[in-house]
């Protein structure tokens, strides 16, 4: 069964052929701001929608910056957007951060060998404090890490 959530699929991106912000989103000098340049999805939603309540920000489903169609936006809050971000996995977690001193595996293998040897000496050989050893061990960090130790489980 279709979902009705997926309704923005129906319609292609509009992208955004004009000047554009350094972060890909459309620059637009619109009516609604003559002093400042928006963003062409927001000057789009006030368009259809008129003025976009305080605290609200205008999100993507499609999550094309450039894109600028309406059935593609939602209204939606700071915590919304980075839900959104989560669950669509493309925030940059784990080893695919750009200072992760960890990888997976090396998680995966921590937790095995804790308690033994100890939080001084895992995090004088791996190059990390103890407090980062601790937390990826206890589960604290490092979250989206399943130990396969015991897939059975």
């Amino acid at each position: 069964m279709n979902n009705p959530d997926d309704k923005w699929k129906d319609k292609p991106c509009k992208e955004w052929t004009r000047s554009k912000f350094h972060n890909g989103y459309g620059q637009d000098k619109s009516t609604y701001r003559k002093d400042k340049e928006q963003y062409a999805h927001r000057v789009e939603w006030i368009k259809h929608h008129g003025p976009i309540p305080k605290g609200l920000k205008i999100l993507h489903h499609c999550d094309n910056p450039p894109c600028h169609e309406i059935t593609h936006l939602f209204l939606g809050t700071g915590q919304d957007n980075v839900d959104d971000m989560i669950a669509k996995q493309r925030h940059m977690h784990g080893e695919r951060h750009v200072h992760a001193k960890l990888t997976d595996e090396l998680v995966i293998t921590l937790r095995r060998l804790r308690p033994y040897p100890t939080l001084r000496a895992l995090s004088e050989y791996f190059g990390v404090s103890k407090t980062t050893i601790h937390n990826a061990t206890k589960g604290k960090t490092w979250v989206h890490v399943a130990d396969r130790k015991n897939p059975e489980e």
